[in-house]
């Protein structure tokens, strides 16, 4: 089991060797570069930035060419009513069967259309302006849970390797006392049975660093997924638990109404009151310029090159489109968004009540984490005194195994505690202030 160990400890060791070492900070700005949720979200914000681009060419002059190649091969007959022309020898109700028109018409033109005035082209351009702004506080509220799960992450990391540290010096402790048990077996002054329990105690020493290690090993893993560290590169925390504690500051209460999530609930009033705004503007005219120059070529025969074959003509006019009566779709659709205006205010009144609760609670929650912290900082101090006293006692052979058995145990009990209290306070933290939204 030892030499497993040892092995185990050696491999530990050469990867510590091409490790980087990272801050928080660090590891913070490699995730923010590296996920691609938000090299996503910042194609989502460019989309939404060029819509207002898109409105603009919309009101650039549009041109089309047409060309149109025809070839009647049978003429339209129409019915001319002579009879009624009055030409003598005709009788009345005469009809004539012509058809009127040449074999080929071929038309050249080209058309230009302009707007000059469309009721929606401001209300669209604030709605264009509200998706960017959502696109860009949904970027904002990503990069927030991963700040968070990033340091969460870390604080995982540096709170099993705390406790690898703790087992590794609890194991260290057995090994003293079996040495120092065997030393007494050998005297007489220790009976076989409390040996083999001495050798028992560091049977399990080994096995909980062994797992200690392994979630340590898990939680890099799980912090450099997170940040996307490259398959060659491993990172590793350079901070440690107790100086990140000693670096934060808490802040007085206050609401942050700069919460991203409040943000979000407004930029979706914001729309849905432009959207009604809209709807109620689809029944405003709609105004635009027109010209058009044309050749038309009529010939029976096809000879697009023939002179004096092609006719030009030309018009420009102005078109104005009234909407008259569209069925109430528009005041049903604008009656709609009035109701999902009014549902965005009761959210945004539960959002902010919701977010009172939170960062009271998380307040609440971080007093008392610091409450457990100074507790086990007492205890663990108190519990290292009673152990160093019965470690004497016992190599003086004036304590039982049992009994120094239980001192280390309290002792390893009192360790893992404040361990647990400090991460506990970090992870407080770290709540508190995502609740007051300073992440």
């Amino acid at each position: 089991m030892k030499n497993k160990l040892a092995v185990f400890t050696f491999i530990l060791i050469c990867n510590g060797l091409g490790a980087q070492k990272i801050t928080l900070e660090e590891a913070t700005r490699r995730a923010l570069d590296h996920r691609q949720e938000l090299k996503a979200q910042a194609l989502e914000i460019r989309i939404a930035a060029a819509q207002n681009d898109r409105l603009r060419a919309g009101w650039l002059p549009q041109l089309s060419a047409v060309a149109d190649l025809r070839w009647n091969t049978q003429l339209q007959t129409n019915i001319l009513p002579i009879g009624e022309f009055g030409i003598p020898g005709i009788p009345a109700g005469t009809t004539q069967e012509v058809a009127f028109g040449t074999h080929f018409n071929n038309l050249l033109g080209i058309q230009a259309d302009q707007k000059i005035y469309d009721g929606h082209r401001k209300i669209d351009r604030a709605l264009n302006d509200a998706d960017l702004k959502s696109e860009q506080n949904q970027l904002a509220l990503t990069e927030i849970d991963i700040r968070y799960a990033v340091a969460e992450a870390y604080y995982g990391v540096l709170f099993q390797r705390e406790k690898t540290n703790l087992a590794e010096q609890t194991l260290s402790r057995e090994q003293v006392n079996l040495e120092t048990g065997q030393t007494r077996f050998k005297d007489g002054t220790l009976l076989k049975n409390d040996l083999d329990r001495l050798s028992l105690d560091l049977s399990n020493a080994e096995l909980h660093l062994r797992k200690a290690r392994q979630n340590l090993a898990l939680s890099l893993d799980h912090l450099r997924y997170l940040i996307r560290a490259d398959s060659g590169a491993a990172p590793e925390p350079s901070d440690d638990l107790a100086a990140l504690m000693a670096a934060r500051t808490v802040e007085p209460d206050s609401l942050a109404q700069a919460r991203p999530e409040i943000r979000s609930e407004e930029i979706k009033l914001h729309i849905n009151e432009l959207n009604q705004k809209k709807e109620r503007a689809r029944l405003l005219p709609t105004v635009s310029a027109y010209a058009n120059y044309s050749l038309l070529q009529l010939s029976n025969d096809f000879n697009p090159f023939a002179a004096g074959s092609w006719f030009p003509y030309n018009y420009i006019g102005v078109r104005a489109e009234v909407p008259i009566y569209d069925g109430k779709q528009a005041k049903l659709a604008a009656a709609d968004y009035a109701l999902r205006s009014q549902i965005n205010r009761l959210n945004l009144e539960k959002l902010k009540a919701d977010i009172r609760y939170e960062l009271q609670s998380a307040r609440n929650t971080l007093e008392q984490a610091r409450l457990d912290l100074e507790v086990s900082r007492k205890n663990i101090t108190l519990a290292r005194q009673i152990f160093e006293t019965d470690v004497f006692r016992f190599q003086q052979g004036v304590l039982l195994q049992n009994d120094l058995k239980n001192t280390g145990l309290s002792l390893q009990t009192a360790e893992n505690n404040y361990l647990a209290a400090v991460y506990n306070w970090l992870v407080a933290d770290l709540g508190y202030r995502k609740a007051a939204g300073r992440m």
